[in-house]
């Protein structure tokens, strides 16, 4: 376990050095990132859908829906028990296409943040 805070040094605003304070009382950043907060906005995404998939020529081709502008990232495994490949991210809906194979397959989509 690794516990940090992240501080925003001498910010005013959502603006400014945002850095990982460590607990030896050192005021040096150890790891500085440069950016500003911005709040999400409306409500959380919704679990995908997968449907409609279906093989025509030689291309594979599936929708997932969900939450429209949402993020989504669709997932590929050949063995359930080896894991998951991230495969294509991108906003919802998104129409999945590959190439068709004689190898099975099992796809997911998941939502992002």
């Amino acid at each position: 376990n690794v516990t940090f805070r992240i501080v925003n040094y001498g910010g005013t605003s959502s603006s400014g050095t945002w850095y990982i304070y460590d607990v030896a009382s050192n005021s040096a950043p150890d790891l500085a990132i440069q950016g500003v907060v911005i709040p999400l906005s409306g409500p959380p995404a919704i679990a995908p859908l997968l449907s409609s998939a279906n093989v025509t020529g030689d291309q594979f081709q599936f929708t997932l829906a969900g939450t429209a502008g949402s993020n989504y990232v669709i997932e590929i495994s050949t063995n359930l028990l080896d894991g998951w490949i991230p495969v294509y991210t991108g906003a919802a809906p998104i129409i999945f296409t590959e190439s068709a194979t004689n190898l099975q397959k099992f796809y997911r989509g998941k939502t992002l943040p």
